[in-house]
This record gives structure tokens, C-alpha cells and sequence, in this order.
């Protein structure tokens, strides 16, 4: 017997997201007076903040990347998958899909009240609010509440795939 195909890429892609989701939320190679070109860049913050909103916006392609696939790999197991594990299979992706959405719009947010207090000099009114979103945007630890979720969402999905995953051993 042969892994299904479409189970594979489900569980090779599965996989690859918690590493995805530590590098878009990891140190990024941005620092405060360093543009991502190597240039120095000492007038205007502000471009700093742009490089590493952008950085980090690309880093988010390839989980949006995986996610996709990962959908699709689950529409085509369908037909052999059980209810209840296609059910614990779409509400794992739902969760990671969530945590991708609450990743994407917590940096959004974020760079976007840090551009507006140095263009305008204003103090942050709210930084409570700033510190969960930092600490969304920022993994922090290892085994925070994103990271924890997410490696529990990827845990159920290879759980529910484990049975149709062949032994392909001579």
C-alpha cells in the first residue's frame, strides 16, 4: 500500500507551518538605523519601520503558501477520509487559518500605529494594546499561545492522517 498522494502534501505541508509561522515571527534582519540593503539609514525611522513591515509581510507568503496547499490537499482526501477525522482535519486547518489572519492583521496594526506616532510625534494612547500586539507579531518564547496553537493544530492533522500514511519499507 502507497501513501495517497494528496495525504502526503496534506501532511508534508501541515508540517512545514510551525517552522513558517517561527520565521515570520522570529528577528528579522531589520534593525533600527540598518535598511535591509545594508545602508544605513539614520533621518527617518520611519523607513525602518516600512523595511520591516514589508520584511515581515513577506515572510507571511509562505505560510499563505502552505495553507493553500494544504486546503487543496484536503478537498481531494475527502472521499476516503472518515467524517469525524475529516472534521478534526478541517477544524485543525480552520485554526491554523485563523492564527495566519490574526498574525497578518496583528502586524498590520502594529506598523501601522508605530508609523503614525513617528510621523505625527504623538505617544502611544493605548499600550496595552500594542503589547498583545507585539506579542503576536513577535515570537517571544518558544511555546507561547501562537506557537502553542499552532503546533497542536499540526499535531491533530498528523494524528488524523497517520492511518493513511503507508509504511513504504522494503
Amino acid at each position: 500500500m502507497t501513501t495517497p498522494e494528496p495525504v502526503g502534501r496534506l501532511s508534508h505541508g501541515a508540517c512545514t507551518i510551525p517552522e513558517l509561522f517561527a520565521v515570520a515571527r522570529g528577528q528579522l534582519d531589520c534593525s533600527p538605523g540598518r535598511r535591509p540593503d545594508g545602508t544605513h539609514e539614520h533621518e527617518d525611522h520611519s523607513l525602518f519601520l516600512t523595511a520591516e513591515r514589508d520584511a515581515r509581510a513577506a515572510a507571511l507568503l509562505p505560510i499563505a503558501d502552505a495553507l493553500n496547499t494544504c486546503s487543496a490537499a484536503l478537498v481531494e482526501c475527502v472521499p476516503f477520509l472518515a467524517p469525524a477525522g475529516r472534521w478534526r482535519l478541517q477544524n485543525a486547518l480552520r485554526t491554523l487559518e485563523t492564527e495566519f489572519v490574526r498574525l497578518r492583521d496583528a502586524q498590520q496594526f502594529l506598523f501601522d500605529r508605530r508609523l503614525r506616532g513617528v510621523k505625527t510625534g504623538e505617544p502611544d494612547l493605548d499600550p496595552e494594546f500594542t503589547i498583545v500586539l507585539e506579542r503576536v507579531v513577535y515570537g517571544a518564547q518558544q511555546g507561547d499561545e501562537v506557537s502553542h496553537t499552532v503546533t497542536q493544530a499540526v499535531q491533530t492533522i498528523a494524528a488524523e492522517l497517520l492511518p493513511y500514511v503507508a509504511d513504504d519499507r522494503p
